[in-house]
């Protein structure tokens, strides 16, 4: 996946019930604030060191 797909991906889990997923959706939105497009290669990058 893109790192936009996979920012929309993960960022869809938002439901602020404050679970795990829902930590980590404000989390991303709140680094592309700060960071920009740059945070997307990080997502890919990230994603393929992710074990399956």
């Amino acid at each position: 996946m893109s790192g936009i797909e996979l920012f929309d991906f993960y960022t869809s889990k938002r439901d602020f019930s404050e679970s795990p997923e829902d930590s980590y959706a404000q989390l991303l939105q709140t680094l592309l604030y700060h960071i920009g497009d740059d945070l997307l290669p990080l997502l890919e990058e990230a994603e393929k060191k992710t074990p399956s």
